[in-house]
């Protein structure tokens, strides 16, 4: 087969980091960062996504509208012409999720990035939660808004876990759980969570 054709269903860091494997060769995230992202070029497009990160937190941005607002940035066209130069020739695939867009507010946004670039270019989006059927060769699957199947060769979930939170109703306070839903909005690994002094000899 000259091209196998992928589903990836799960929009958090896991199915984003396996979309962009899929589709770019030789993917690593060091290389990316340093082939794409440390142009001095892309200062304003920095800033933006920070500016972006922000009002997520802040509760200004709703989820849904994350996707757009990565739609908006004024990229480099340069940016996305190297992107397209490092797509493989022998992958095609499919992002699937629940939501109504295709990034999470969870993830990481460094992959929020790159995934919103990609889909720009040749990667659809089908939302809902789909159906498969195993067949000899590869699989059918059957989206909510979608009359008739569609062939994949591979089929790669990215759900996760249940949130731990969510297990325990009667334990934790409702607005307790809100708290810590939002602490897990943005990329934390950007803040220490820890104080100078904690590791003062």
């Amino acid at each position: 087969r000259s091209k196998y054709h992928y589903l990836v269903s799960g929009t958090g860091d896991g199915g984003l980091i396996d979309l962009l494997r899929i589709r770019i060769a030789d993917f690593r995230h060091e290389r990316i960062v340093q082939e794409f992202l440390s142009a001095p070029s892309l200062d304003g497009v920095r800033a933006e996504l920070l500016r972006i990160e922000e009002e997520v937190r802040q509760g200004r941005l709703p989820p849904d509208r994350i996707y757009e607002r990565y739609c908006e940035l004024e990229v480099p066209p340069a940016l996305d012409e190297q992107l397209r130069q490092k797509l493989r020739g022998d992958t095609s695939a499919v992002l699937n999720g629940l939501g109504s867009a295709p990034l999470d507010a969870r993830s990481c946004v460094l992959n929020r990035f790159l995934a919103s670039r990609l889909l720009r270019l040749d990667i659809p989006y089908k939302e809902g939660e789909s159906k498969a059927k195993k067949l000899s060769e590869g699989f059918s699957v059957r989206f909510p808004e979608s009359t008739t199947p569609e062939h994949f060769d591979e089929i790669v979930v990215r759900h996760g876990p249940q949130p731990a939170v969510d297990q325990f109703p009667k334990v934790l306070p409702e607005k307790a759980k809100e708290e810590l839903r939002a602490r897990a909005v943005l990329d934390q690994t950007r803040r220490p969570i820890w104080k100078n002094e904690d590791f003062a000899w």
